[in-house]
């Protein structure tokens, strides 16, 4: 029998795995506009020689040898790894590549506060969630040079959302790997990624209660987490109190206690799907338009988003491919089919009727399927998305969500909660 080890590999999410397919498959399209490539390199050059100009190494220091040799070992990895101490004003730490010889290296940088504010173990931690990043190869998708360049090419227009969303869940791995790396101390690596946010010292956290701080923070995501009208900020890394919730979450899970075990395939693949579902239902709770696949009302999604885009009285080129940027192939192709057949509207009052059909429709179909406000709310954030596609959201628009909404008791101030916390692309 075949057997499969539960290592550092398993712990990447499997949802994170498909976008950062996507966004590569999307980069490989990009021949024609190559310009940041170079803008990449250039900066990942100067920065490297800015960084190591004002920068002492320390990795032959003996802390840091010991945190080196624990990670290593707990991870079951042999890397040829370097850390750099500079200072900064904020906590900072960052990893970067570097080819010397036929030889790979992974260059670590961390602030002082690595060594002023956090133990042994939150320090193993930090450490494992740099290592993922170079592991996992998130170091050769160029982030921040993609969300800051202005793309002419039609066929990447969703690129920048699910670039964000990537980032996200590398994040979430990231923790996972540091997780494992400080062999599963989740207060520790909990209190780590505090200390990060926050600035606190471990002095203060004497004072402070760590145990109590990670208790009120967990509290936190769940009030987030039922705050329906709540949407995360649109940033590449998640909410702290996600965070902190996955990490001690994740001790629970059958991953932890098989962590470095070889195990038959039936019993690898429920370990991971175990896990998988429990992270990504954490994170949908805060995230929830990230995969489409877990929104229920597709069939209200592709009516409602032609219906907004008639509401103007026609379609715009611009309105039929926005809704790709948040729906998966098979609901975008349902969408694009429906928006030819009503493409060529002439007649204002004929327009009107149809529009008028599909939010009955889509009133009908939420019923019946009892949608609550937590599935709706995703679903009039994707009708924004359309709305806003070609520049500008209309009254008319709005007042075409909230002929829907109204029916589920959503508000006027609802509906524009929603559109101000939503940062639109």
């Amino acid at each position: 029998m075949a057997l499969k080890k539960v290592d550092i590999h398993s712990l990447r999410l499997a949802e994170e795995l498909e976008y950062s397919i996507r966004v590569k498959d999307a980069i490989n399209r990009l021949e024609n506009d190559m310009s940041f490539f170079k803008l990449r390199q250039d900066h990942l050059d100067e920065n490297y020689y800015s960084l190591i100009s004002s920068s002492i190494e320390v990795t032959d220091h003996y802390e840091v040898e010991f945190i080196l040799n624990n990670v290593k070992r707990n991870l079951d990895l042999d890397l040829s790894i370097r850390v750099m101490l500079f200072q900064s004003s904020i906590f900072n730490v960052m990893c970067m590549p570097r080819y010397e010889s036929r030889d790979d290296m992974l260059l670590i940088f961390v602030s002082q506060h690595f060594f002023n504010n956090l133990t042994n173990d939150e320090q193993t931690g930090i450490i494992g969630h740099e290592i993922a990043h170079y592991v996992f190869g998130y170091l050769e998708i160029p982030v921040h040079e993609i969300l800051t360049h202005s793309f002419s090419l039609h066929e990447v227009e969703g690129l920048k959302i699910d670039l964000i969303r990537f980032s996200q869940l590398s994040e979430i791995s990231a923790d996972i790997v540091g997780l494992a790396a400080n062999n599963f101390n989740h207060k520790a690596y909990a209190s780590a990624i505090l200390k990060h946010s926050t600035g606190l010292f471990d002095t203060t956290h004497t004072k402070f209660n760590i145990s109590m701080l990670i208790d009120q923070t967990r509290k936190q995501y769940q009030a987030l987490a039922n705050d329906h009208l709540f949407v995360g900020e649109k940033s590449t890394h998640p909410l702290t109190p996600l965070r902190v919730e996955i990490i001690n979450a994740i001790v629970e899970c059958q991953i932890t206690r098989h962590f470095g075990v070889d195990l038959d395939d039936a019993k690898h693949q429920k370990v991971l799907l175990e896990f998988n579902d429990m992270v990504f239902s954490k994170v949908l709770a805060i995230y929830p338009e990230m995969n489409t696949e877990h929104i229920i009302g597709h069939e209200v999604l592709t009516r409602m988003a032609l219906a907004v885009a008639m509401s103007d009285g026609y379609i715009d080129e611009k309105e039929i491919i926005s809704l790709g940027k948040v729906l998966q192939d098979s609901s975008k192709s349902t969408y694009i089919n429906l928006a030819k057949e009503f493409k060529d509207l002439d007649d204002p009052d004929a327009t009107l009727a149809k529009m008028k059909k599909l939010i009955v429709e889509s009133i009908d179909v939420s019923k019946k399927n009892h949608h609550t406000q937590q599935i709706l709310v995703p679903i009039i954030r994707c009708l924004l998305v359309v709305a806003a596609s070609n520049g500008v959201i209309e009254k008319s628009e709005l007042d075409c969500i909230f002929e829907y909404a109204k029916n589920f008791d959503f508000t006027r101030r609802d509906i524009v909660i929603i559109l101000r916390t939503h940062n639109l692309f």
